[in-house]
C-alpha cells in the first residue's frame, strides 16, 4: 500500500496499477490478512487505479472501462453501494466527453457510501460539471457554501 501511495502522490501513475493487482490479488487470497482498516484501503484505492489508468494515454478505454467494472464487483460483493463506481463512471466520461450527462446524472442521484470522495472533492467535481456545461451561474451556486466560508 505505501508504494502503490508513494507512485500516486510522485506522479507515477502507470506503475500504480500494477502494485494494485498484485495487492488485490493478495487480498482475494487471503482477506483475513488485512486489517479493517487496510480491507478499507485496498476498496478505496480502486478509485485511485481508475484516475491514474485516466493518466496513461496509451491505456485503452476498455482497460479502465474493466477496472471499474471490477470495481463495481468487488463493492456489491462486499455489500458497498455503488455511488463510487457511478462516479468513476462519470469521470471517465467526462475524460472522453461520451455521455457525461448519463453519467453524472447516475452518479449525482446515488446515496453516498463510506467509500464515496470526500463532500468536498464531490462539491468541486459537481461545480466544474456545470461549468463544463457552460453553465456558470449553477457551478457557482455549487460552490456558494465554500465562497461564503461555510
Amino acid at each position: 500500500m505505501e508504494l502503490m501511495a508513494a507512485y500516486e502522490n510522485t506522479g507515477e501513475h502507470r506503475k500504480s496499477p500494477v502494485v494494485f493487482a498484485r495487492l488485490l490479488k493478495l487480498w482475494e487470497e487471503a482477506p483475513g490478512s488485512f486489517s479493517e482498516w487496510e480491507a478499507h484501503q485496498v476498496l478505496w484505492r480502486f478509485k485511485w487505479v481508475a484516475t491514474s489508468l485516466l493518466q496513461v494515454p496509451e491505456v485503452p478505454l476498455a482497460t479502465i472501462e474493466g477496472w471499474i467494472g471490477r470495481m463495481r464487483e468487488r463493492y456489491e460483493a462486499d455489500g458497498h453501494g455503488v455511488q463510487p463506481v457511478a462516479a468513476m463512471r462519470y469521470h471517465l466520461a467526462a475524460h472522453t466527453g461520451a455521455g457525461t450527462d448519463a453519467a453524472y446524472d447516475l452518479w449525482a442521484t446515488r446515496p453516498r457510501t463510506r467509500l464515496s470522495d470526500c463532500e468536498a472533492c464531490e462539491t468541486r467535481h459537481h461545480a466544474l460539471h456545470r461549468v463544463r456545461a457552460g453553465d456558470d451561474a449553477a457551478a457557482l451556486e455549487v460552490w456558494r457554501p465554500v465562497l461564503e466560508g461555510a
